[in-house]
Order: structure tokens, then sequence, then C-alpha cells
């Protein structure tokens, strides 16, 4: 019987995946899919900043009088400012339409979909092997959510992401000099989605941990001070340009980047944009303002901040307390990313996808967790469908939905949070499966109490 069942064990994973093919399919996949139009919003906003940073100065960009308001950071109007010049070389003429610079920007998504499940794959197989390695490949490259998000809805989720992960395997790779280079990636992450500046915390964790048996603390002040200077230098190199600057550090620049976040953050109010999570699951038929009055005289913006301090709080145990300090921080991650679209009111619904992302590297390296990780994954696909495609023509024309629907779609969501939230209290049992778990890392300490 065990004879058999190794057999069958190599047929359906076998030594080595023929990861150029896999990686080609997934290619192929995305880009079977790109002639649908976009969600035409985000594309036209997309294509008209493009256009204005190549006909104007850079630090003018801020100032203009745009159709859609510039309410994202440097950090991804750079790739859009270097894709414009690749269109221009090209001789793409104008750039806009839902014809071929809408497949360009769907491209660039879908090409950082790729470059983020190999970097999974990376960080996975150093720390629990090639199967886990394996399996979180095709996760990652066959994930319906990333496929949706990046070559039909024409968004650009996975470069935030990308990034994110990346500062991760080269903190936990190389340990206290990893914070050389991976605290400048993650700042660069934090120029393109802010929140993830939150993620800073859990990493802090890690790197106390690591240091809790009477090691020296020279090496990773210096890590640290070198990776925070770096962070800075590279943050005003990507800003500056756009005449915007650090706070104490403003440079004769007209905004702050603490401006620029609170544009984009006070640019709708609303309990839900298109997120199935909490507030939807309150009032699955619609949304409201989120400055009103909800209980106790807080608004419904402030009770969201008050219920992800706590989260926020809950996390960070986990990550103190998780016989590994690898999973404790990635979990705490995935808690951290989920309780931002789960709870903080105007969350969109693609805001579900670093989540998704944290517990699927989670569930890689501790099999407990597997379970947690597929509802999470089916939530979000319901979740960005649902945000995306519910009432399109050529998708779903002519349906008439029940008013239940919304409340169904939310309660997946609320049901993939709750297990998270529970299956990431660290127990006994969560001991035994990590000290099983091979490592080919440079890293090998292990935490061997709860």
């Amino acid at each position: 019987m065990k004879a058999a069942e190794f057999t069958m064990q190599r047929v359906v994973l076998p030594t080595t995946w023929p990861t150029p093919v896999v990686l080609l399919i997934g290619l192929a996949v995305r880009l079977a899919l790109v002639n649908f139009n976009g969600f035409g919003y985000d594309i036209q906003g997309f294509q008209e900043w493009t256009r204005q940073m190549l006909a104007e100065p850079l630090s003018s960009f801020y100032a203009a009088d745009l159709t859609v308001p510039p309410d994202h950071l440097p950090g991804d109007l750079w790739v859009l400012y270097a894709l414009g010049h690749i269109w221009q070389w090209l001789g793409g003429g104008v750039f806009a339409g839902y014809g071929a610079a809408m497949i360009a920007i769907k491209v660039v998504g879908i090409l950082l979909d790729l470059a983020l499940a190999m970097i999974v794959a990376a960080l996975v197989r150093n720390e629990a092997g090639d199967r886990a390695a394996r399996i979180v490949l095709l996760a990652m490259v066959f994930n319906p959510a990333l496929i949706f998000v990046s070559a039909i809805w024409g968004q650009w989720n996975a470069l935030a992401i990308t990034l994110v992960v990346a500062a991760i395997a080269t903190i936990v790779r190389w340990g206290d000099a990893g914070l050389v280079a991976g605290l400048p990636v993650l700042a660069a992450a934090t120029l393109v989605k802010p929140q993830f500046l939150i993620l800073l915390a859990p990493i802090v964790v890690f790197v106390h941990r690591r240091h809790q048996r009477g090691t020296s603390w020279l090496p990773v002040m210096l890590g640290a001070v070198s990776g925070g200077v770096a962070s800075v230098a590279l943050v005003m190199l990507a800003i500056t340009p756009f005449n915007v600057g650090l706070p104490g550090l403003r440079m004769g620049t007209r905004w702050s980047i603490v401006e620029r976040v609170e544009f984009a953050a006070d640019r709708f109010h609303r309990t839900t944009m298109g997120a199935y999570n909490l507030w939807k699951w309150m009032m699955p038929g619609g949304e409201v303002d989120d400055r009103l009055t909800l209980a106790f005289g807080l608004s419904y913006r402030q009770v969201g901040f008050a219920m992800f301090a706590v989260l926020l709080v809950y996390a960070l145990v986990v990550a103190w307390r998780w016989p590994d300090a690898r999973i404790g921080m990635i979990l705490a991650m995935a808690i951290i990313t989920l309780a931002v679209f789960m709870v903080l009111t105007s969350s969109h619904s693609r805001y579900v996808v670093p989540g998704m992302v944290f517990i699927l590297i989670a569930a890689a390296l501790a099999p407990s967790l597997r379970l947690t990780a597929s509802v999470v994954m089916l939530g979000a696909l319901l979740n960005i469908w649902a945000g995306f495609g519910l009432h399109r023509p050529e998708w779903v024309g002519g349906i008439t939905y029940p008013a239940w629907l919304p409340w169904l779609l939310a309660s997946v969501n609320m049901v993939g949070f709750g297990l998270l939230l529970w299956h990431a209290w660290p127990r006994p049992r969560h001991a035994a499966s990590t000290d099983a778990m091979t490592t080919s890392s440079a890293i090998t300490w292990r935490e061997t109490t709860t």
C-alpha cells in the first residue's frame, strides 16, 4: 500500500516540475482573456495618467486637471511612465482605448502575476522544500482571482504584493544582512500601497524573536540602520520628481507624501467599495456614508479602525507566540491584510488579494492551514468576480439575482477570515507540524517554546 501511495504521489507531484512550462501555460491562459474589456474607470485612469506624464513635467502631475483624479502614489506611476515611453518607442500612437493600449496595461499585470508566483515558490522552497514549492507555484499561477484581476480587470495588485514577498524572502533568507535590501524593497511596496507600511510591525517581531537567545544585537542594528537610510533615500528619489516630499524633508516640494495619502483616503466615503466584507454582510442591500454615526457617537469609519486595531494586536500576538517565527510573521501579515479588507470602510474588492497570497504561503509551510487557505481563495474569487462582473451584460446579462446573494458572498469571506483567526492561534499541535518541516534555508533557527 505504501509503495502504491508513493507511486501515485510521484505521478501527481513529480520530483521536478517543468517550471517554464507551468509559467508559459499560465501566461497563455491570461493572454487568452486580455481582449475582454477591463474595468473602464481604472483602464481610462491609467491611460490618462500616462498621457499626462508624457506630455508635461512630472512635477506638475498632481496639479493637473484630470478626469480621473491622481489618487496613486508615485510607486506604480513610475511603471506607467516607463510603459508610456516603451509605447512611444514602439510607435503606438495615442495611449488610449480598449485595444492595444488596454492590452499593454494588462500585460504588465500578467507579468507581475508570474513574477509573484516565482518569488512565492522560491520563498516556500527555501523554507519547506520542493514539494510544497511546487504546490504553491500551481496555486499562484492558476489562481482564478489573480487571473481575473490582471487579465480581465486590468489592475496591478500583484505589483505591491510582489515587492512585499520579495522583502520577506530577503529578510528570512539572509537574516540581519537581509534588512539592508529587504527594508528598501518594502518601502517601494508602500509607494504603491501605503497601507503595507503596517507590515513592518510583524517584521520587527520576527527580528526580535531571532535575537532572544542572547546573540549580539549589533548586526541587526547595523542592518536596520542601513536599510532604513536606504529606504528613505529610495522614497525621496521616487517622490521628489513629482514635487512631493517627506514630512520634515520637504526641500521646497509642493506636497508631502502624507498629503497625497490623505487625498486618496478621502476620495471615497462608503462602508464598502465592492468589498464583500463585514459591512456588506451587515448591509447586503447597499452601503452608507462611513462618516455617519453607527454607535456610541462613533462613525462607521471609526468603528472600523477600532476593530482593525484589535485585530492588529491579535496578529502581533500570533507573530510572537507561533512556534516557528517565520510562519508567525507570515500569518500576522495575512491577518493584518485581510483585516484591512474585512473591517475597514471604503475597501475595494481587490484588497482581498494580499491576504490570500499570505495565507497561501502560510498554508504551504503549515499544512493545518490548508482548509483556511482554500476558503479564503474561494472567497477572493467570488468577491472579485462579483465586484467586476456581477452586472456586466457580456458576462451575466439578463440574470436576476436573489436579494440574499450579497449576504451569501460576504459570508464566504467572513467564514474564511474566522477560520484564519481560529487556526492562527498557536496550539501545541502546531509545534509538531512545524518541527517536521524540512528546510534548505540559510536560517536554521527554531523557536521551541510557545
